[in-house]
């Protein structure tokens, strides 16, 4: 009697279990290949090949920006040597300093390695988005709109530093004041930065317009910790039921107060009382909500 072509027809499931394992083993080298995701741009160079603005790069923070100012990327320091890994997805970028100054635009093909980069920053000029806030004698909460950057940075956009006296954060976490007074010393301040989209006080000496940068990313979500948190509005116009909605959990507030420079006082809503005692009827952008919360909750914008 003839063998059958592949064996008996009780070794037909064997063989064809080994065949089918065979293949698999064969597409695993072509599988793990279109699995492997190309290396991102790799920069880095000497630190003393770093110059901002003219100058030796100080070591502070330099970012790597999209055309869209989005930050993708933060250069990583050594004692002697800069690095960083730019996703290839990010297309054309910038590196930034953290005074807001610019590198040229840079759009290399992916996975490419730059070694002993020489990094110029300040090279190009760049004009920053603006808006005009209105300082008043006295008190001012504001939003800072720019983005993140250290207090120094910050006062450099500043229209007369001498008029001011004092800048307070309220931390909402632990309940306190953080404060920065010009004139003293570093070991004695607890703020350090002006975050994009965090809410300060500002005491000025006098009437003054300030030019603030507003290329800062104000959305995302943010706590509101039980007891008292100050909160910037980033979202258009809108009624206390509106602000109320963006909140996770709009029973947790019992109050949100507004200040108002012009009578140095607060204005307040609160959720439940008839509208005839309400001082606040329209929120605007930038408008800064001192929020009472029973519980913690975050607001989402």
């Amino acid at each position: 009697m003839p063998t059958p072509l592949f064996g008996s027809l009780a070794h037909r499931p064997l063989l064809v279990v080994a065949l089918l394992i065979a293949a698999l083993l064969a597409a695993l080298p072509a599988a793990a290949s279109a699995q492997q995701t190309e290396p991102p741009r790799l920069y880095w160079g000497s630190n003393d090949t770093v110059t901002v603005d003219g100058q030796p790069w100080d070591g502070s923070t330099i970012q790597v920006i999209d055309e869209d100012d989005t930050v993708v990327a933060t250069v990583e320091r050594e004692s002697m040597s800069w690095s960083v890994e730019i996703p290839n997805d990010a297309g054309a970028f910038r590196f930034r300093a953290s005074n807001g100054s610019l590198s040229e635009l840079f759009d290399p093909p992916k996975s490419t390695v730059e070694e002993n980069f020489i990094l110029t920053i300040g090279s190009v000029t760049v004009e920053r988005p603006t808006r005009e806030v209105a300082l008043v004698a006295g008190w001012n909460w504001v939003v800072w709109t720019g983005h993140t950057q250290s207090v120094t940075d910050v006062l450099e956009t500043f229209p007369d530093t001498s008029q001011l006296t004092v800048i307070f954060e309220r931390v909402a976490v632990g309940q306190r004041w953080s404060s920065y007074r010009p004139g003293l010393p570093a070991r004695v301040q607890s703020i350090a930065e002006l975050r994009s989209g965090v809410a300060y006080i500002l005491i000025v000496d006098s009437a003054l317009t300030w030019e603030m940068p507003s290329d800062g990313d104000l959305t995302g979500t943010r706590t509101i910790a039980a007891g008292f948190s100050a909160i910037g509005w980033a979202g258009p116009d809108a009624t206390p039921q509106e602000v109320l909605d963006a909140v996770a959990d709009p029973g947790a507030v019992a109050a949100f107060f507004r200040w108002n420079t012009a009578t140095q006082m607060y204005d307040s809503y609160r959720p439940g009382l008839p509208a005839r005692v309400q001082r606040i009827d329209t929120i605007r952008p930038f408008d800064v909500l001192f929020i009472h919360a029973t519980s913690a909750t975050t607001i989402t914008q």
